[in-house]
């Protein structure tokens, strides 16, 4: 008895050090990723026409749909540790280079790259799946924080030190989330089943965000005449009032519903910038319609995180189409339009849910959006950023 004791308090003990390197990976992931995030475009636009701005984002979105399965070949091949750590390192050097970009081909190129941390997220999730629910609170708190003062410091560094050191350091900081990974002996992924249901109900919640994400910091930018700094204070209220939204509509009925009205908010943006803040609602909104997506039976594996993040790949790539249909026309008016639809669908999935269509009960939500869609797989058997 003795030694089953022995050998099981060994094995809860690797668990713990491989959830905490997961944990780790996750905060410095978010770190470099919460640095650059609201730069990307004013940066972008210092060299293509803002109209192309979404055509790269088009472009990436297209190489993005590819990533999920190749992370799911080469789990198969290498294991999760080497999966999650090679593409890690893909999309953080896609990053670091993005500041001696300047023009649309090397920019087009660098963001598809950038979307290898797609092909990371199968084996990311199934890992966390495997382990202990009560490892959980601690993974998502690591992951969510940096979301809350980065931004602000990332605007800070580039109007001291210039954008292309900004991107540099955020480059290294996401690629050094593969370090904890590599090291982490005992990090496991199940492979698992692809069956799911709910995933048509989980579209059209996305979408206005990934339309406005193209230009939303542009048309603040521009629009108010705001610095770097500025811009990332405003970055930083956004994300703190998405996280409290979260965690506020996590388990209501309404939360969904609630959480694009909020986001709504983004079409008053030519009478303020304050209402800018209302694009953090994203925060909310991606795990909470990703919720409708259920795994039908069983342990949730890589097999079913690749469907997941291929699902989340072609609903931001619908949303890039129709903000590139926009932009052609006027790219100013985007976060209206974006807007205008969160109304309309918060409206249609407040009926869906007063008529007894299936309601919202997802747990504390994460920054990046699906990741803690799979941290409720271990709380249920139902399954499960960004």
């Amino acid at each position: 008895m003795r030694v089953r004791s022995d050998v099981g308090a060994r094995r809860t003990a690797t668990h713990s050090r491989a959830t905490l390197s997961v944990a780790v990976s996750w905060f410095l992931w978010g770190i470099g990723y919460y640095a650059y995030f609201a730069y990307l475009s004013p940066y972008m636009a210092l060299f293509v026409r803002p109209q192309a701005i979404s055509q790269v984002y088009l472009l990436a979105g297209l190489a993005a749909i590819a990533y999920p399965a190749a992370g799911l070949i080469t789990y198969r091949r290498f294991g999760a540790r080497a999966s999650i750590s090679a593409w890690m390192a893909v999309a953080g050097l896609a990053i670091s280079l993005m500041g001696l970009a300047d023009g649309f081909p090397q920019f087009a190129l660098l963001l598809s790259l950038n979307q290898a941390f797609y092909a990371a997220l199968p084996s990311y999730y199934a890992s966390l799946a495997a382990e202990e629910a009560s490892y959980i609170p601690m993974v998502w708190a690591l992951s969510v924080s940096p979301s809350l003062f980065m931004p602000a410091l990332g605007g800070l560094l580039a109007s001291r030190l210039g954008f292309a050191a900004l991107f540099a350091l955020s480059g290294a900081l996401v690629a050094s989330s593969l370090v904890p990974v590599a090291l982490a002996s005992g990090l496991r992924a199940e492979e698992g089943s692809a069956s799911a249901r709910g995933w048509a109900l989980a579209i059209p919640a996305m979408v206005p965000v990934a339309l406005e994400s193209p230009y939303v910091f542009l048309v603040l930018e521009r629009a108010y005449s705001l610095s770097s700094a500025q811009l990332g204070l405003v970055a930083s209220a956004g994300e703190a009032v998405g996280m409290i939204a979260a965690l506020a509509l996590s388990r209501a009925r309404w939360g969904i519903s609630a959480a694009l009205a909020g986001f709504s908010l983004t079409a008053l943006l030519p009478l303020s910038w304050a209402f800018g803040i209302a694009f953090g609602f994203w925060e909310a909104i991606i795990p909470l319609s990703i919720a409708f997506v259920s795994h039908i039976s069983g342990r949730p594996g890589v097999k079913f995180y690749t469907y997941l993040a291929t699902l989340q790949a072609l609903t931001f790539l619908t949303g890039y189409a129709a903000s590139a249909a926009v932009a052609s026309i006027d790219y100013m008016s985007i976060p209206e339009f974006g807007g205008a639809l969160a109304a309309a669908l918060s409206a249609a999935y407040a009926l869906l849910t007063a008529s007894g269509g299936r309601g919202h009960h997802a747990e504390a939500a994460s920054a990046r959006a699906a990741g803690h869609h799979i941290l409720r797989a271990t709380r249920s058997s139902r399954r499960t950023p960004p």
